[in-house]
């Protein structure tokens, strides 16, 4: 239940973003420029910052549960073997977006911050290697 409400409202939210971006686009093409559309421009700035919280939230979400899955899991459900090949895979994956995400900073800013770079590989890692872990139900 809780998942079909989230799915819903994300739908919902994610269809308002594609037809909000397009009147903003619109606007922008045309260069229409008066109070009301200046007022529109506002609140789709205010809607983008907000429903990146809402992305936040939403992520922070699924991570809990992610956790929770995995410690009500029993003995017959994974095994340690599964998840030494789950932490060695989301190590591998890591890596290599880490490294292909430096190699690209660096041809296209000619510059290596390591810490901006971190988070994109990591996000990626753990998605593709606990994503399952998320609708795992016990037997």
């Amino acid at each position: 239940m809780k998942n079909k409400l989230l799915s819903k409202v994300t739908s919902i939210a994610c269809n308002i973003f594609i037809i909000w971006t397009l009147i903003i686009l619109f606007i922008a093409y045309n260069k229409i420029n008066n109070q009301f559309i200046s007022k529109i421009g506002i609140g789709y700035v205010i809607y983008v910052f907000l429903g990146l919280i809402y992305m936040g939230i939403v992520a922070i979400y699924m991570v809990k549960i992610s956790i929770l899955n995995i410690r009500k899991l029993r003995r017959d459900d994974i095994s340690w073997n599964d998840i030494r090949k789950r932490l060695l895979k989301f190590i591998t994956i890591f890596i290599i977006f880490l490294g292909i995400n430096i190699v690209f900073s660096y041809l296209i800013k000619r510059q290596v911050k390591i810490v901006e770079n971190l988070v994109i590989p990591f996000g990626v890692a753990f998605g593709s290697t606990f994503f399952d872990i998320l609708t795992i139900k016990r037997k």
